[in-house]
């Protein structure tokens, strides 16, 4: 796990220094950043990359780095140290998800608003979404799911999307075009959720025959695929049912898991 999370750490580093210097071959590392393990990282409605890592969140400009560290004594500072989901909403907000919950960073003042979740629990926001009608969900490992209603400022619990155990745990979450809210973790089973004027209708389960899922994709009309550690599966909208995708993955050997897949513009995956 070791050997694959620094392959990890590596490849995203070179994907930066890709991004934002073409042409330029140059490796970021921890003399840089905070940290050169690396969860998460996206690029903001301004240009700018946000790295957050197991120490700490990072903003790259381009040409230098603004770590941001979590202070006991400042509440204008992130939740904690550990950064592990990252979010920028269709406002342009940049939405922070760490092991003990959720902050929103300021831009104008340069520091990040906490948020307080009901009960006083500190749950590590593990995925954030932005939902077709504009509201925030946050899906939390052992928690439930929480959101924040578009309009509002204040996290509510959905105590209606806990129907069992298992469903207190989210490592992604995602809205497909039929508006179905999937649920996965760290097992190899997924949900579709089916919500009717904003409450759940029907868990349908779901099992990967290629390990837990880590990513949606929407890549058609007709479905979406599902990166999953050793293969990618598609869900198809017609059937409602989940199959290989036909990806041919042979060149991995079984040997590396993948962590994280996009499509790029030109929709290469």
């Amino acid at each position: 796990m070791k050997r694959l999370k620094h392959f990890y750490t590596i490849a995203c580093l070179l994907l930066i220094s890709l991004m934002v210097r073409a042409g330029m071959s140059r490796l970021y590392t921890s003399d840089k950043m905070t940290s050169s393990l690396i969860d998460c990282v996206m690029q903001d409605k301004y240009g700018f990359i946000w790295i957050g890592t197991e120490y700490g969140l990072n903003k790259f400009d381009g040409y230098r780095f603004t770590p941001y560290l979590y202070n006991k004594d400042d509440s204008t500072t992130i939740v904690d140290n550990e950064v592990v989901r990252l979010m920028s909403d269709s406002e342009g907000r940049l939405w922070v998800g760490c092991t003990y919950g959720l902050a929103q960073y300021d831009y104008h003042n340069d520091n990040f608003r906490r948020y307080r979740f009901p009960g006083n629990v500190r749950p590590r926001a593990n995925a954030l979404l932005e939902t077709s009608n504009g509201d925030i969900l946050i899906g939390t490992a052992g928690e439930g799911l929480f959101v924040i209603r578009k309009g509002e400022d204040k996290i509510r619990k959905l105590e209606s999307f806990v129907k069992r155990d298992v469903d207190e745990f989210y490592s992604r979450i995602f809205e497909d075009d039929q508006h179905h809210l999937w649920r996965s973790s760290h097992l190899v089973t997924l949900t579709r959720i089916t919500i009717k004027d904003g409450n759940p209708t029907e868990f349908k389960d779901y099992e990967s025959p290629c390990g837990p899922p880590m990513s949606f994709i929407r890549t058609d009309n007709r479905g979406f695929i599902i990166i999953c550690h050793h293969g990618i599966l598609r869900y198809d909208y017609s059937t409602g049912e989940i199959d290989d995708a036909g990806y041919d993955l042979s060149v991995l050997s079984g040997k590396a898991s993948i962590l994280k897949a996009r499509l790029d513009r030109e929709g290469n995956l």
